[in-house]
């Protein structure tokens, strides 16, 4: 029973060396059973037949290595994908990369020119178990949303390694809460400016020394 999208279909190319078959042995009625493999067209499998590999006429191609295990696929645009064959995968290109799920639902782009964007329409979450470090050379970090938190279980801390430089926190209102001691320190002045007045509580003493 022959189903449809059964079997490998490979349209030879003009110029190719075909092999022929005939309908019923009737010289009349040729047809091509496919392409034939000769040193002109390709280059063989290699040192101990290892290689396997599928070359269009336009440079794309689709290469087996047995002796390592990989596979490489290839297009005219330079991109490259990689699996090694020790566990290890890699993709290059020469543009930009696009990573789509769910119909524009979480994304991941990178470009040529040093971009990165990575977005979720619900939640995009980084969990590391060890130390995380970022580092930019020159710019800005800007952290936009309606609400920003950022939660310890032990020590938060904020600090500026350029002793020339100063660290502003400006909001409309800041709040600083905490269940059990509050310090403020400095190595010298503390200045406390406002335009109107300051108003200094304590449910007990109000100590100023």
């Amino acid at each position: 029973d022959v189903k449809s999208n059964r079997g490998f279909v490979f349209i030879p190319e003009v110029g190719d060396q075909v092999l022929l078959g005939f309908r019923h042995g009737d010289p009349a009625r040729p047809y091509v059973m496919g392409s034939l493999f000769n040193g002109t067209t390709g280059g063989g499998g290699g040192q101990g037949n290892n290689c396997k590999s599928l070359t269009s006429r336009r440079g794309s191609s689709l290469k087996l290595d047995d002796s390592k295990g990989s596979v490489t696929l290839h297009d005219k645009g330079g991109v490259s994908m990689n699996f090694d064959g020790a566990g290890n995968q890699t993709l290059a290109t020469r543009a930009s990369a696009t990573t789509t799920v769910g119909q524009d639902a979480s994304v991941l782009r990178m470009d040529k020119d040093g971009n990165i964007d990575l977005s979720g329409h619900t939640k995009v979450r980084i969990s590391i178990n060890e130390s995380t470090y970022i580092q930019l050379t020159d710019g800005e970090i800007d952290i936009i949303s309606p609400v920003v938190k950022v939660i310890s279980s032990d020590v938060t801390q904020i600090s500026n390694t350029n002793g020339d430089d100063t660290g502003v926190i400006v909001n409309t209102d800041v709040t600083i809460n905490n269940v059990e001691n509050v310090n403020i320190n400095s190595n010298k002045d503390v200045n406390v400016n406002s335009n109107r007045d300051v108003k200094i509580t304590g449910y007990n003493d109000v100590k100023i020394n």
